[in-house]
């Protein structure tokens, strides 16, 4: 028979649900290694420690440049601090290809903001993020602001040794489409804007 048994509909309920259970536990286990992966998190008033340690854990970066004259453009840009992750600098690099809209933008103006969230950290369950939203004050952001630039030849061994740490990938990029290492020199860094808890918004220095 075509129809479904009151008992056998029960039974169908039973294994779906099980299915679901084991599917939500294995999400929480796979969230709780990525959360488990991070440094420590550094207290939200610990304003300068913490923006450094979202930057340092952080694969990638929103990076908004200046394009065509008056419009704005937003591009994600993989970014590293150091030689792994266990090794930081403090100094933002990334790594581009001379026919990227981006690249192109910053040979007219290097001016940038890169923005950073935690929500794309552990899965989104670190600090105030889990069960949460972005744009929640608890789940901390930083922008800074300042100019991306070319690293210089007596450093481009280094940026390349930290950006091949963190994306081993990238080792294969350059020779094929010219790829080129970027930083975010400290001199060059011109405002903070960090979020991590309630009560707005300022620079690490001035909170």
């Amino acid at each position: 028979s075509g129809r479904l048994t009151s008992s056998k509909a029960r039974q169908v309920a039973h294994a779906h649900g099980g299915a679901m259970t084991l599917h939500a536990t294995l999400g929480l286990l796979l969230a709780a290694c990525a959360s488990a992966s991070l440094h420590p998190r550094p207290e939200y008033s610990s304003y300068a420690s913490y923006a450094r340690w979202l930057v340092h854990e952080s694969d990638y970066a929103v990076v908004s440049t200046h394009h065509e004259g008056s419009d704005v453009f937003g591009n994600i840009v993989s970014i590293s601090d150091g030689e792994g992750t266990e090794h930081s600098t403090g100094v933002i690099y990334t790594y581009l290809p001379d026919l990227d809209a981006t690249y192109e933008d910053l040979m007219a103006n290097s001016k940038v903001a890169l923005t950073f969230t935690e929500m794309a950290l552990g899965g989104g369950t670190s600090g105030g993020c889990a069960n949460s939203t972005a744009e929640n004050p608890p789940c901390g952001r930083l922008t800074i602001s300042g100019q991306l630039t070319r690293v210089p030849k007596e450093h481009e061994a280094d940026a390349l040794k930290y950006l091949f740490a963190r994306h081993p990938e990238m080792r294969s990029w350059g020779a094929e489409h010219h790829f080129m290492p970027f930083w975010m020199a400290p001199e060059n860094i011109t405002s903070f804007f960090l979020i991590d808890f309630y009560g707005g918004g300022g620079g690490p220095q001035g909170r």
